[in-house]
């Protein structure tokens, strides 16, 4: 066996297969996908506001330059936990945003803004 002829017979066993199956299972095959994507987009999460207060803080950290060492040495706070605010926390005081910012040259601003009603 070749390599060259392994791609074809796959691509011919795989057809043959599909091409057994009835409208009547191809269409209840395309139901079955349809909802398994519709329960997987349910499951993803919005980012909370934290999470996306301490993505914008790591853009900037990075646009400015700065190490986690440098940020640490500013913001009083340990390096670790600098790293695992950046990758994986999804709780972060409001206090700790604001020595974050502080490190890097940047203010913390809240806005508050009335809910459309759909």
């Amino acid at each position: 066996m070749t390599k060259k002829n392994v791609p074809k017979r796959l691509a011919k066993k795989s057809t043959r297969i599909v091409g057994r199956l009835s409208d009547e299972k191809r269409n209840e095959l395309a139901k079955v996908i349809k909802q398994v994507e519709r329960e997987q987009s349910d499951r993803i999460k919005k980012p909370s506001p934290g999470r996306v207060a301490l993505a914008k803080l790591k853009v900037a950290r990075m646009r400015e330059g700065l190490s986690l060492a440098d940020v640490s040495r500013k913001a009083g706070i340990e390096r670790g936990n600098i790293s695992k605010l950046e990758n994986n926390v999804e709780n972060v005081k409001l206090n700790t945003l604001v020595r974050l910012a502080d490190a890097l040259g940047y203010d913390v601003v809240i806005d508050l803004k009335k809910r459309v009603l759909q």
